[in-house]
């Protein structure tokens, strides 16, 4: 049996991707990526549901931030799973939420101007799936980079089409089957590549190391 990095539950298979996302794309005419961070066959925890890219932030997140000394954490658009986590492994963290629109969260803030959070007050953040969204994710990055200690660090991940050469951008496009036709959801504005992605957070002053 496996074991899910969130709960630490005895799993012997993982849930599939929901069928919604691929009646979606069929609906849409998406031609399927080569996608960065996506099991579709093992997609979610069968117990508490925490998604394959969450499962992976798990694993870094232990391997990399200290158990004993306090720290500071920032958690984006926060997936329950792994908070959960966070908070069991980590008891001296001081383990804060934020969104623009979840209900429950610590700050309610947008990425893009952060102004409840001081300059360089984090020492880590998980921003998982949120750029995509945004208008202005060169702000969002830069904004990231202000709120974080010049030893902090963090998760900042993205879908990639890995097969693609040019990213597809459009604030333009409002058309929802469109939307999820060129950037596999509709309420998503651009489709990053790799290079461009990596490109976007250098200029922004982020220092990124590519897993």
């Amino acid at each position: 049996p496996k074991r899910c990095a969130c709960c630490g539950r005895e799993v012997e298979a993982y849930v599939p991707l929901p069928a919604y996302y691929t009646d979606m794309y069929e609906r849409a005419g998406m031609v399927p990526w080569r996608s960065a961070m996506l099991n579709a066959a093992a997609y979610s925890c069968p117990h508490c549901g925490a998604a394959d890219r969450e499962r992976a932030y798990a694993l870094c997140t232990e391997r990399r931030l200290p158990r004993e000394i306090p720290f500071r954490l920032l958690d984006i658009a926060p997936a329950e799973p792994l908070g959960a986590f966070v908070r069991r492994v980590f008891p001296q963290a001081e383990y804060r939420t934020g969104d623009l629109f979840m209900e429950g969260v610590d700050y309610r803030l947008d990425v893009m101007d952060m102004r409840p959070i001081g300059d360089g007050s984090l020492d880590f953040f998980v921003c998982s799936h949120v750029l995509e969204h945004v208008a202005d994710d060169r702000q969002a990055m830069r904004e990231l980079r202000r709120v974080l200690k010049p030893s902090g660090c963090g998760i900042l991940v993205v879908p990639l089409d890995l097969n693609a050469q040019v990213m597809d951008e459009d604030l333009n496009c409002t058309d929802e089957l469109e939307r999820w036709r060129r950037f596999g959801q509709d309420d998503h504005v651009r489709k990053y590549t790799k290079r461009d992605y990596l490109q976007r957070m250098a200029e922004s002053g982020l220092a990124v190391q590519a897993c």
